[in-house]
């Protein structure tokens, strides 16, 4: 068995093939995000036009909007780090709030992308009822 510290038990292959991963535990805190990745909250914005949304986009927000489900639109802006984190550690279906309302299920229908950089440029949710089945793609 592997006894250097750092390293998984089970990286046992890749330590005779020459490549060693450490294996670290993950913090505590660490842990209770990745449980709440499925709640996000977003701050509610005008739809102002491309401008207001440049300047969000250079303060580190993307822009967005929730449709669907027989209500209005909603326009918004949320962290880009928190968004991408939350949607590479979630399912399908995540839980927003706007300004601290209450929560609503949405699924993203849209995400856009920067051509060169790949970052998250805008994205779009769709409102989920919760009681329907939905056979929509």
């Amino acid at each position: 068995m592997n006894t250097q510290p750092g390293l998984c038990p089970d990286a046992m292959f890749a330590t005779m093939t020459g490549r060693s991963p450490p294996c670290f535990p993950l913090p505590a805190a660490t842990l209770k995000i990745m449980a709440d990745s499925t709640k996000l909250s977003l701050n509610a914005r005008d739809p102002e036009g491309s401008r207001t949304a440049r300047r969000l986009r250079r303060t580190g927000e993307v822009p967005g909007v929730i449709y669907g489900e027989g209500g209005d639109p909603s326009h918004f802006s949320v962290d880009a780090r928190i968004l991408r984190n939350t949607l590479a550690h979630s399912g399908a279906i995540l839980d927003v709030s706007i300004g601290g309302d209450s929560a609503v299920p949405v699924l993203v229908k849209d995400l856009q992308r920067h051509p060169v950089r790949g970052e998250i440029v805008h994205v779009d949710f769709l409102r989920v009822n919760m009681r329907e089945i939905s056979t929509r793609p």
